[in-house]
């Protein structure tokens, strides 16, 4: 076995490992001479690797070896019970195996499933929604992960934080079979079909009734189990609250004041004070941040005849999303930062009066 296409194989289903150390399994690559799948509970990828290896390797500690030898020789390995002998040039090395029969996920058959193409305009929505998509967590209903709703004629896509709100609109043609069908999606598998996207071209959605998978042009599958809280409507009646009071155009200069504001303040708690006011300049936005590294007081001029209002955010949430905005609208119930077929809604929560 050549070391190279193995471990490009192995690194390719490298982010499904578990970076946990209470189920060991979860950690490990599983081959069966055929594929080699891992697992961590949330999300799985699986990739063909025909090896005659049978059993679950350590992940990290097997991809380690392979890249720590300079040798262009041939890798030897030898399976014995629960232990594999890896021979790589001068290199001797052994690991734990532990049995196949421990590694209790399995690829289930996908006969019958709804398909859908996955372009690029998907894509570029599920990056949008992703902008307010939190790690996937238990119990959060129909907040949690991406929820894609099909029209006959677009898809359209949602998510939600704590704080802030995306929704983005991709137009297509969608099989009579899907229209009117909602489907919540992990944030952990929005994230890696983005991430994997980068470098192999994804192009089918594959959805079952429990799960859902990505297929790859590679041979390469994404599968994780699907959300059953989708609500587009509970979403559609957030940004119906939305009552547009001024309309402001992103400035140049404005992603920049929020970079620099976002660098003197760190943790989870933080917090950059926007406020937009009038002087006799005309109008300008400000951002106010103080931290353990320093002090920001940063103006940039923008044009227009707008209100004063102030608004509290942590500006992470600002960052995600503004590259993807051209204007926002400065509104009583919030901030919404708007852009070509997509909409990012900050809360009132964040918003104080601006005479406080």
């Amino acid at each position: 076995m050549n070391k190279r296409p193995l471990l490009k194989v192995m690194e390719r289903v490298a982010p499904a490992l578990s970076t946990k150390d209470n189920i060991p399994v979860y950690k490990c690559l599983h081959f069966d001479g055929t594929h080699v799948i891992a697992h961590n509970d949330t999300v799985a990828l699986k990739a063909a690797c025909p090896w005659d290896i049978d059993g679950c390797i350590p992940g990290e500690e097997f991809m380690a070896l392979l890249k720590a030898s300079n040798s262009r020789q041939e890798l030897v390995a030898e399976q014995k019970g629960n232990e594999i002998s890896i021979k790589l040039g001068r290199a001797d090395a052994k690991l734990d195996v532990i049995p196949s029969a421990e590694f209790k996920f399995a690829f289930p058959p996908d006969e019958g499933c709804l398909r859908i193409e996955i372009d690029e305009d998907l894509i570029d929505c599920l990056k949008k929604t992703c902008v307010s998509a939190e790690k996937d967590e238990k119990g959060r209903g129909w907040i949690e992960g991406v929820t894609l709703a099909f029209d006959a004629e677009a898809v359209r896509l949602y998510a939600c934080d704590k704080a802030t709100a995306s929704r983005a609109r991709t137009s297509r043609v969608v099989p009579d079979n899907l229209v009117g069908l909602n489907v919540q999606l992990k944030t952990a598998f929005c994230r890696l079909l983005i991430d994997i996207d980068r470098d192999d071209y994804a192009q089918t959605l594959v959805i079952h009734d429990d799960w859902v998978q990505a297929e790859f042009e590679s041979g390469l599958i994404l599968h994780a189990q699907r959300l059953q809280y989708a609500n587009p409507e509970q979403y559609e009646k957030l940004f119906s609250q939305i009552d547009d009071l001024k309309t402001v155009l992103v400035p140049a200069g404005f992603e920049k004041g929020v970079a620099k504001a976002a660098s003197v303040i760190h943790g989870s708690d933080k917090v950059v004070r926007l406020s937009i006011e009038q002087d006799e300049h005309g109008p300008s936005v400000t951002f106010d941040a103080t931290g353990e590294r320093g002090t920001v007081h940063e103006s940039v001029r923008i044009d227009g005849d707008v209100i004063n209002f102030v608004l509290k955010c942590n500006p992470d949430h600002l960052k995600r999303a503004l590259p993807f905005v051209d204007e926002f609208l400065i509104c009583k119930t919030g901030v919404l930062f708007r852009g070509e077929d997509f909409d990012h809604i900050i809360g009132k929560k964040n918003v104080e009066d601006d005479d406080e």
